[in-house]
């Protein structure tokens, strides 16, 4: 403008009626109105000269959800999420509610989202109908914020959400391997004693990315000295073929070869027969 704005008269314009007006008013709030209706609001400024000038917007309520799904392994039969880890692959997806039922009124790719990444606007996932992206982790990792905003094809702003992402380190969880039932994933082990001569045990890997095959690496030990690696690399048999007494450290690390901040290890006690001596 040819006139400061604090030196010009600014009315605000709500459903045609003026709800604020002074010398310099350029910030206005407002309760915007119920999910699917729209509100027209004006921005009048009169410079010092007289001129009048309008600036108009549309908004539409919406409800915005912001969903995340890492691609992270997790077992079988695991009720919770799927977390995101160090150098993991990330996928958003902003779904629209538009009306006063919440459903959604048309396509979610009939929409203009805007993605931003700590404030940063992300131009190649952004545009008409991109409602959803997939984002790879750098070998610098920390926490994010992952924005979305909602517009019509006709500017009307429609809503936004957003979401704070933080990477987490993997982690491994023992399991027996029965040779009746398999896996019992049901009963996450710390420490176990052998009731028989035989024990396998399987170190199942959470959120790890596991794509591509074969990219995971399993180091075993047994008080802490190699164990030459199975048949399987994520399982263990431990036999007692000389009815010794006694107990040992077992432990795993697992990394993965291609992302190197995806690594986690972890041990348990198995005790042979009813002696606790070391063995």
């Amino acid at each position: 403008y040819s006139t400061p704005l604090d030196e010009a008269t600014i009315s605000w314009i709500v459903g045609g009626k003026v709800i604020n007006k002074a010398f310099g008013l350029t910030d206005f709030s407002t309760i915007a109105g119920k999910v699917g209706s729209k509100s027209t609001i004006i921005a009048r400024v009169v410079t010092a000269n007289g001129s009048a000038i309008d600036k108009t917007i549309i908004i539409q309520p919406a409800d915005v959800d912001l969903l995340w799904q890492a691609s992270s392994y997790v077992p079988p039969f695991y009720q919770g999420k799927a977390l995101y880890p160090h150098q993991g692959v990330i996928i958003f997806t902003a779904v629209p509610s538009v009306s006063a039922s919440k459903s959604i009124v048309s396509s979610a790719n009939s929409y203009v989202y805007t993605w931003k990444k700590d404030g940063d606007t992300l131009g190649d996932y952004s545009g008409f109908g991109k409602n959803t992206f997939a984002l790879q982790g750098t070998i610098i990792s920390r926490p994010f914020t992952i924005e979305v905003s909602i517009s019509s094809t006709d500017g009307v702003s429609l809503g936004a959400a957003s979401v704070t992402i933080n990477p987490r380190s993997p982690q491994i969880a023992f399991y027996e391997n029965n040779p009746l039932l398999g896996v019992l994933y049901n009963k996450n082990i710390s420490s176990f004693t052998m009731q028989g001569k035989e024990l396998s045990v399987t170190a199942v890997p959470f959120f790890f990315n596991t794509q591509p095959a074969g990219n995971l690496q399993f180091a075993w030990t047994m008080n802490n000295s190699p164990i030459a690696s199975q048949s399987d690399p994520s399982a263990l048999t431990v036999r007692n073929t000389t009815d010794a007494k006694g107990s040992a450290t077992v432990g795993v690390q697992i990394s993965n070869v291609i992302k190197t901040l995806q690594f986690a290890g972890r041990s348990m006690s198995v005790t042979f027969g009813d002696n606790q001596t070391s063995i």
